[in-house]
């Protein structure tokens, strides 16, 4: 089977619209859980990202400075293959 980076992306916005859907997240702020999701595929699909933890840790600390709920933030990194410790480190599998 080849990989199809397509397909692979969109089941990441599909899994972000369904947890978006399941945790009551307005249809004005699903987008931007979906734009986190996108954004952590981009960064675990870099093959040149050697810093992936970082980047992640980053992108994580970006959007929950603009107001979207850090359990559920967790929840789709966890869910593309990121480890996420109780003190928030990151640690990235594979």
């Amino acid at each position: 089977m080849v990989y199809n980076p397509h397909s692979e992306l969109a089941k990441v916005e599909k899994t972000a619209k369904r947890v978006c859907k399941l945790q009551q997240i307005t249809l004005v702020s699903t987008p931007f859980y979906m734009s986190f999701a996108r954004e952590l595929f981009h960064i675990r699909n870099d093959p040149k990202d050697t810093k992936k933890h970082e980047h992640a840790r980053k992108a994580f600390d970006k959007w929950l400075l603009r107001g979207l709920e850090s359990s559920i933030l967790i929840y789709l990194m966890v869910d593309q293959g990121f480890k996420v410790t109780t003190r928030l480190e990151i640690i990235v599998e594979g």
